[in-house]
């Protein structure tokens, strides 16, 4: 690869403006996921990684939705509309219409072909210039053949001879126009060469559902494959699903039936899995995460949670912490070494260092307008069944008795109960439920306890 490779181009066009039938969706192709991203974002990072002055992106069908995505994702990315899909040649002839007056080297992908790589792009960039060429096509076949007759994947024109080939060409209409035919014309005024890589996948476009799960699952198996050459044990690669946007360090365990989604990443020697969906969730080194949901949640180092744990936003489990089975937790911050093990709800909380919240405890966060927040100081601890009504603040060291309800502020050291006075009313099963099971069962064991009693 020549010198020239690592310097920008002039423009990148996205041709992102076909319809999209045969994926049978009200989504736009485009946006359709692929190894936890939008099929265009992986266009738009390709294209990136040209440096080019422009990148525009061509839309047209449903293109209110990828017009939106793509501000969202590339806000330097330039935007022009096909108002009807006459072919690929016309979609470019549109791009055309932002980048007047432009000389020097001009990329043209499409926006449906995720495994296009940015080093690839470059690879084509600097054939194209070394060779002088006119028009230089990404094959991975049988060069001249793809060069004249074959859709390619990206093309480098010279923009001067894109311009001249696109005005000898019809303007649409009902015919339309490819860019093979923009190569063909080119090819009479001057060079047109190929760049040829031995990766068919580069290449491959998604038209349908059954290409998406084919393409997505390549991803899937290349991105596996780099992270356990660096270092990371995945148990069942037919089932663990990571994003080409997640980071993993050496001797992670990854078990079967997790997905890694977004920004997550695990730290050293932190296992995660079965059956575990993490979004945006940064896990601490040495942390166990088993049969859980986590989105945009901070796990501590050596910190436990699950089985069967749900983590909404804005959470933060803390060193040696532990959210256990069945808990659900929001918005809420837990302490180094506090726990909250089985069957709670904690929203919009902070538990103190070295807390433990006793199961089935309820943190009653909303009122039916506001969501207020509940503090439980360190070291305290929350008996089970109990209610934390919203504002409420437990201090350090505290006792709260099991089946408590919580509506004021608890101070350091104390024990606090809040429930009604326990009442037992003898005789009440043989006068109020006499002739049934329940007083043969009382009976029997009044006797069995006279009989104790001789």
């Amino acid at each position: 690869m020549s010198d020239d490779s690592t310097l920008g181009v002039t423009a990148v066009v996205v041709l992102a403006a076909g319809g999209g039938t045969r994926m049978k969706s009200k989504r736009s192709k485009l946006l359709h996921d692929v190894g936890g991203r939008s099929l265009v974002s992986y266009a738009i990072t390709a294209a990136s990684a040209l440096e080019p002055d422009r990148l525009v992106v061509v839309v047209g069908h449903q293109r209110e939705q990828v017009a939106a995505h793509v501000h969202e994702i590339a806000p330097y990315a330039v935007p022009v509309v096909q108002e009807a899909q006459h072919g690929t040649g016309h979609a470019t002839s549109a791009a055309l219409g932002v980048l007047t007056g432009l000389s020097g080297d001009i990329v043209v992908i499409y926006g449906d072909v995720p495994l296009l790589s940015g080093e690839t792009l470059n690879g084509l960039v600097a054939e194209h210039r070394s060779s002088g060429n006119a028009v230089t096509v990404l094959a991975t076949g049988d060069a001249e053949e793809l060069t004249v007759e074959v859709e390619s994947a990206a093309y480098v024109f010279d923009a001067s001879a894109l311009t001249a080939a696109l005005a000898q060409l019809p303007d649409g209409g009902a015919a339309e126009v490819h860019l093979t035919e923009v190569v063909g014309h080119a090819r009479g005024d001057g060079s047109v060469g190929a760049h040829v890589v031995d990766d068919p996948w580069q290449t491959v476009s998604i038209d349908d559902r059954v290409q998406l799960a084919l393409v997505s699952r390549e991803l899937n198996q290349r991105v596996l494959e780099k992270w356990m050459r660096a270092g990371v044990t995945v148990m069942d690669p037919a089932t663990t699903w990571v994003a080409d946007t997640v980071d993993l360090a050496e001797d992670v365990t990854l078990l079967p039936n997790t997905i890694l989604r977004g920004a997550t990443s695990i730290a050293e020697g932190a296992r995660v899995g079965p059956d575990t969906l993490l979004t945006d969730v940064e896990v601490g080194p040495g942390a166990s995460v088993t049969r859980t949901h986590a989105t945009l949640a901070v796990i501590g180092e050596g910190a436990e949670v699950g089985p069967f744990s749900f983590i909404r936003p804005g959470t933060s489990l803390g060193v040696h912490g532990k959210i256990g089975a069945f808990v659900e937790v929001k918005n809420s911050t837990i302490g180094d070494g506090a726990k909250v093990p089985h069957l709670t709800y904690c929203g919009d909380a902070d538990v103190g260092d070295g807390a433990n919240i006793g199961a089935g405890t309820i943190f009653a966060n909303y009122d039916g307008v506001h969501k207020s927040r509940t503090k439980v100081g360190k070291a305290s601890f929350v008996g089970s069944n109990s209610v934390l009504v919203a504002p409420v603040e437990i201090g350090d060291g505290v006792y709260i008795a099991a089946g408590s309800a919580i509506t004021d502020e608890v101070g350091p050291g104390d024990l606090a109960i809040a429930r009604g006075r326990q009442r037992n009313i003898p005789g009440w099963v043989s006068s109020r439920r006499a002739g049934t099971k329940t007083e043969a069962a009382a009976n029997e064991a009044l006797r069995a306890k006279e009989g104790d009693k001789q």
